[in-house]
């Protein structure tokens, strides 16, 4: 994997990314590899960006894109706690989903790579996802639920096993990445109304991209 694992590499998101090209990366994120057929990176922030697409689909076109996507309403609640913790949220869970859409035009984009207060907007996966697919073959993209992968010990393999590395190989574990505080519960009325709003994107997700959303139905 592509060090440093923390802060992630983030390198398509530069905007001198294809003129860098594939060796500037790898001399840059992969000097420690001893030729493995295999190289990975983790960059959350790619996701929602455009100029990621582009970037990849130039230096790394035929690359795997592996979606790790976690309960929308539970990850809009995991961001406000996160933001909360770094200082960056003020408001409270509530207060800030309210305010959402008018922070959401304005924001410093030299401090983040996406804004810090989309705790809704960023859980609508299907949107980021048909971007993608306007670019890539759909088989060169993964989905799977975090819930999955971290529950279900043979996730790992079957992604392996999915990407062309040997299954049985043992994974080395770099420790907890982009962790967060412990959550409390989430209020039962704000949980139910990001539920509604959430629907139509986990059908979506479920019967147009053949994920097991089986989790985020408790």
């Amino acid at each position: 994997m592509a060090r440093p694992i923390r802060p992630e590499p983030k390198f398509f998101l530069r905007k001198d990314a294809v003129e860098k090209g594939r060796e500037d990366y790898l001399a840059r994120h992969f000097a420690h590899h001893h030729n493995e057929s295999v190289l990975g990176e983790k960059s959350t922030s790619y996701i929602e960006h455009d100029l990621a697409i582009t970037n990849i689909r130039h230096v790394l076109p035929d690359a795997y894109l592996v979606f790790v996507l976690r309960d929308p309403a539970m990850r809009a609640y995991s961001n406000w706690k996160f933001s909360r913790s770094h200082g960056i949220e003020k408001l409270d869970f509530a207060s800030a989903l309210e305010a959402e859409r008018k922070r959401t035009q304005s924001w410093d984009k030299e401090r983040f790579s996406v804004c810090p207060y989309a705790y809704a907007e960023r859980g609508h996966y299907p949107r980021y996802l048909e971007r993608w697919a306007a670019h890539f073959p759909r088989r060169q993209l993964i989905l799977m639920t975090s819930e999955h992968l971290f529950d279900n010990p043979m996730a790992a393999r079957d992604l392996l096993d999915r990407i062309g590395v040997d299954a049985s190989v043992l994974l080395p574990s770099p420790g907890k990445v982009n962790g967060s505080p412990a959550e409390t519960s989430l209020p039962r009325g704000v949980l139910q109304r990001l539920r509604e709003r959430y629907s139509e994107d986990i059908r979506q997700l479920t019967d147009e991209w053949g994920l097991d959303t089986t989790p985020w139905q408790n």
